[in-house]
């Protein structure tokens, strides 16, 4: 928290800030290393310096939602299997492989809302989008997808055909928004 005043943080953000982090301790997201038994001294007293940078995240697992919106424009559906893959800058990725909700997804015009559970990625910037050609109507016209996970959300705005039939003519996407 100091450091953040020192940067010029207004009053607001870190009163946010304090509200963020006690939603996540409470939610177990993450835990205070200070009181950890390996912190304790040999008179079994707890180290009192606060060490943020050892919080750490409970699980290996996140639980993410993925949006995806279809194009409204002829024969933009597909009953095609799709896979999306997230990456941040250093190059760790999730993928999730055949997105199915149970209803008849990635029709024209329609919002579909997926909620998966895979490896923890933080500071998502790229994403690969693809999809296997099957299906009586394989091509679709993707106008969108966004991904969000404990307290982060991306947009890729696609607006592109993943079809062979129709320019670019690939079946997959690839959206870098990482700086």
């Amino acid at each position: 928290m100091a450091a953040l005043a020192r940067v010029g943080a207004t009053p607001l953000a870190l009163a946010m800030f304090s509200v963020w982090i006690c939603i996540l301790m409470l939610q177990g997201v993450l835990t205070d290393a200070r009181t950890s038994p390996a912190d304790e001294s040999s008179s079994g007293k707890a180290d009192n310096v606060a060490h943020p940078a050892s919080w750490t995240h409970h699980s290996e697992q996140c639980t993410y939602t993925v949006v995806t919106h279809t194009g409204n424009i002829e024969f933009a559906g597909t009953d095609a299997d799709v896979n999306v893959e997230f990456f941040n800058k250093m190059g760790q990725s999730v993928l999730f492989v055949d997105l199915n909700s149970g209803q008849d997804n990635f029709l024209r015009g329609q919002t579909d809302t997926f909620t998966m559970v895979g490896k923890c990625v933080f500071d998502i910037c790229k994403i690969h989008l693809s999809h296997d050609n099957a299906g009586v109507n394989p091509s679709w016209f993707v106008n969108s997808v966004s991904v969000s996970m404990d307290f982060e959300a991306v947009v890729f705005n696609i607006y592109e055909w993943l079809a062979k039939d129709e320019p670019p003519y690939t079946l997959s996407y690839i959206g870098n928004q990482c700086a």
